[in-house]
């Protein structure tokens, strides 16, 4: 199926990790044969309004992609990302190239791909959502941006270093389809995209299932964490252990004594309690073409 733009809209983020002027961008996509238009945002960040057969390409980190995926899922228009952020795990997780030549190249050549989104409360989330000790990593924005500065994609290994005293973790209760689990745990994971923390994975999530992909890792002493990080590393896998708990649901609601917050696609997004769901097939993208997806459809430029 041929999909004919109306237009072809390019919005970046100055302030990202790896920033590019528009004039950059504009070049690589010429030399790819794709005329884009540049499109300011407001102030509060909003796009004037797009039509259902828009491209809007957005050139910057997970959180600028994340800011505009809401403004082409109301809209119905499809989205094209140009990596240029510090984690980049959206693009990551969809196997979109990361240099930037190729990513131009890749709008050209990638399929459109309708893919799953996530929602806490009443925001979305492309990524990955954390409760515990993975948003105490993202929790102190200064010391964060000052990481990624400094570090780069060492950032959040280098963040973990700094805050492996914080594992006492927290009592949480977590509630989805097939029942009800009580208990202390270090960290809450609900996955819709593979990719967090600058190429951190959940090796088994993905966002064409429908569901949402839960991993809840109990306290540990620090030789421990370390050992089944290592192994998830080198196996690609979840490690099968009473340590690490594992739930596929479309729907969770997760409980504690404290307002803990919720952080997803690298912001601060809501506080517990809070209720997890999944938006089936909701934002279109382009991502290279042997991704799975039924509705996967071939996009021309010209």
């Amino acid at each position: 199926m041929t999909l004919e733009m109306s237009r072809t809209l390019l919005v970046l983020n100055p302030a990202s990790g790896t920033a590019r002027d528009a004039a950059f961008w504009l070049e690589k996509l010429r030399n790819q044969g794709i005329d884009a238009e540049v499109c300011e945002a407001d102030a509060d960040g909003e796009l004037p309004p797009l039509d259902e057969t828009d491209l809007l390409i957005v050139a910057g980190g997970d959180g600028t992609v994340h800011l505009h995926a809401k403004a082409c899922m109301a809209a119905k228009c499809v989205l094209g990302v140009l990596p240029a952020g510090t984690g980049n795990d959206f693009a990551r997780g969809l196997t979109i190239p990361l240099r930037a030549e190729d990513a131009c190249r890749q709008l050209r050549t990638g399929g459109v791909q309708h893919i799953d989104v996530g929602t806490v409360n009443d925001e979305i989330f492309l990524n990955v959502a954390h409760i515990g000790f993975a948003t105490t990593l993202t929790g102190n924005a200064g010391q964060a941006r000052n990481h990624k500065k400094w570090w780069g994609r060492l950032a959040y290994p280098r963040l973990v270093i700094d805050r492996l005293r914080d594992l006492r973790g927290f009592k949480a209760t977590i509630r989805d389809d097939h029942g009800t689990l009580r208990g202390r745990w270090l960290q809450i994971t609900l996955a819709n995209g593979r990719s967090f923390g600058g190429g951190q994975q959940v090796f088994d999530a993905t966002p064409f299932d429908g569901q949402l992909h839960l991993i809840a890792i109990k306290p540990h002493p620090i030789h421990k964490l370390f050992f089944l990080w290592l192994w998830a590393r080198l196996t690609r896998s979840t490690p099968k252990t009473p340590a690490v708990v594992e739930r596929r649901s479309a729907h969770f609601e997760i409980s504690a004594k404290s307002s803990l917050p919720v952080n997803a696609d690298g912001e601060e997004l809501a506080c517990l309690p809070a209720r997890f769901g999944i938006v089936p097939r909701a934002l279109w993208v382009v991502a290279p073409g042997s991704m799975p997806s039924e509705s996967a459809r071939k996009i021309w430029l010209d």
